[in-house]
C-alpha cells in the first residue's frame, strides 16, 4: 500500500491517540488520584511492553499536558475540516 507521501500528500501527519477523560466537574483530588494510577500503571514493565507490542507509545503525563495536546489537535483538525469544507453527513 502506498504511503500518503507517495500518494501526493507529503506533509501529512496523523496518528491515533487515546486518553482517559472524566466529567468536567470531577473533583481535583479524584483527578489527581486517577492520573497517578494511570501514570503508575504505564510505568509497569509488563503493561508498557504489552502496549508497545500493539503499536502504542505509552506516554502518560498530567491533566494539563493532555489539555494542551487536545487543544492543539482540535485546532489542527478543525482547520482541516474548515479548509476542506467537510460537513456532517448525518
Amino acid at each position: 500500500m502506498p504511503t500518503l507521501a507517495e500518494q501526493g500528500y507529503p506533509n501529512t501527519e496523523a496518528s491515533n491517540w487515546y486518553a482517559l477523560l472524566a466529567p468536567a466537574k470531577t473533583p481535583p483530588d479524584a483527578i489527581a488520584k486517577l492520573n497517578k494510577a494511570v501514570n503508575d500503571v504505564l510505568k509497569d514493565p509488563e503493561v508498557h511492553d504489552k502496549l508497545v507490542k500493539t503499536g502504542a507509545t505509552p506516554v502518560g503525563g498530567t491533566p494539563e499536558s493532555l489539555g494542551t495536546f487536545m487543544k492543539a489537535e482540535y485546532e489542527k483538525w478543525g482547520r482541516v475540516v474548515r479548509d476542506r469544507g467537510i460537513k456532517d453527513t448525518q
